[in-house]
C-alpha cells in the first residue's frame, strides 16, 4: 500500500466531514455506495476549495460573518426570515431526522447536525 500524500490526506478528510455529518440507519452497502457517490460529487469541490485561489476558484466556504460583510458592502441589505417558513423548515427537518436543528446567528438561520453547523440560510435585497 503506498503513501498518500498530505493533499490527498486533507481531501479524504474533509470528504468525511461533509458526508458523515448525518447519522444513517440505512444497510452498509447503501453507505457504501453513499459515500462513492458523494466522494465522487464532493471531492471536485472540496479540491476547488483547498487548492484553488483568484479566478480558479469557484466554490466559496468561509465564515458566516465574511459572507455578511461581502454583501452589506456590495449594497445589500438583511431581509427578515418569515416566522412561518421557519416553522415550515424546522417540521420538514425533524421529519428527516430529530438531530437537525436551527440556530440563529446574526440574524440568520443555521442549520446544524446536532450542534454542528452546516451552512446558513438568509434573505437580502439590494437597498436603493
Amino acid at each position: 500500500m503506498g503513501q498518500r500524500t498530505f493533499a490527498e490526506w486533507l481531501e479524504r478528510d474533509m470528504i468525511n466531514a461533509y458526508i458523515m455529518s448525518p447519522d444513517s440507519a440505512l444497510s452498509p452497502l447503501f453507505l457504501v455506495e453513499r459515500q462513492k457517490l458523494e466522494s465522487m460529487l464532493l471531492g471536485e469541490q472540496i479540491k476547488n476549495i483547498i487548492t484553488c485561489e483568484e479566478v480558479d476558484r469557484k466554490e466559496r466556504h468561509e465564515k458566516l460573518e465574511k459572507w455578511i460583510r461581502r454583501l452589506e458592502m456590495t449594497g445589500f441589505e438583511k431581509v427578515p426570515l418569515s416566522y412561518n417558513g421557519r416553522i415550515e423548515a424546522t417540521n420538514l427537518l425533524q421529519r428527516y431526522s430529530h438531530k437537525y436543528k436551527f440556530k440563529e446567528e446574526h440574524d440568520c438561520l443555521l442549520v446544524c447536525w446536532s450542534d454542528r453547523p452546516l451552512f446558513s440560510v438568509s434573505a437580502w435585497k439590494f437597498r436603493r
